[in-house]
């Protein structure tokens, strides 16, 4: 469970520094519709499910549910302050989600697995009344590349390529385009449709970048929780720290993501 401190950093470097670009992709690529009951399902602290009201006005209500308390009650103060009438915010345990209730589900799998939603895809696509959009935003395969192959290459330096295998099932979580289409299309979904964009991070040092709330928060527990001791762990953090101020020649370090939003309709 995410602590009040993180659930603050979140808001100050995870929203703008990550959780925008998905946003902006939904503003480019997604006609959304013009009334009726969203679900922002993992909403974080509720800027989108804020915005996506204030745009709809009196014809939208919207519903924002994320799993960590801590958010929500971020949420809760926006919205206050906001006084945004045709938003709430809840934790899934507060509140009925019911079956063909909602005519748009936006839900968060960008984060996954640090932020797994409490539905899965099947579960969510039940929500939607007939006819209803489902747009799920998520990083697809390809993205922290370049971290993963310093990450390789450290281990290969260090002897321990044993540990190789770990390493290439970290990288096969991310689903490809076509995956998430496949189980889009499982979940009795229809007229799908993907679209992806490349952004990239730049960090000016080994040290930005291991530091960075953008990665140590969701991502970096994770990557290194595949090494089977704190004595290891530090062993390889201090050599992908030093391949990475090698390699990169006074320039900033790149990591790339492939940013994918993909939609269907029940």
């Amino acid at each position: 469970m995410m602590k009040r401190e993180e659930a603050y950093l979140f808001d100050l470097f995870l929203v703008p520094g990550w959780l925008e670009i998905f946003n902006r992709l939904i503003d480019d690529e997604v006609k959304l519709p013009r009334e009726g009951y969203f679900l922002d399902l993992e909403c974080g602290t509720g800027g989108l499910a804020l915005d996506l009201a204030g745009q709809g006005g009196e014809k939208v209500n919207l519903l924002g549910v994320d799993s960590n308390e801590e958010l929500v009650a971020i949420a809760m103060d926006k919205a206050s302050i906001r006084k945004s009438a045709n938003v709430r915010f809840a934790t899934p345990g507060s509140v009925s989600l019911n079956p063909s209730t909602f005519d748009m589900v936006i839900v968060d799998h960008s984060f996954s697995p640090w932020r797994q939603p409490s539905l899965n895809i099947e579960e969510v696509s039940a929500l939607l009344r007939q006819g209803g959009l489902l747009v799920s935003k998520l990083t697809t395969a390809g993205s922290f590349d370049e971290f993963f192959s310093i990450y390789w290459e450290a281990l290969y330096e260090l002897g321990l390529t044993e540990l190789s295998p770990r390493l290439e099932s970290l990288i096969a979580e991310r689903p490809t385009i076509s995956d998430a289409e496949s189980m889009t299309h499982k979940a009795g979904l229809r007229q799908i449709h993907s679209v992806v964009r490349k952004e990239v991070f730049s960090f000016a040092s080994a040290g930005d970048l291991l530091t960075s709330p953008l990665i140590r928060l969701p991502f970096l527990d994770h990557w290194l929780g595949i090494l089977p001791d704190d004595e290891i762990r530090t062993r390889v953090t201090d050599r992908i720290s030093s391949i990475i101020d090698r390699e990169r020649n006074g320039r900033d370090f790149d990591i790339s993501i492939k940013a994918t939003i993909v939609t269907g309709r029940r």
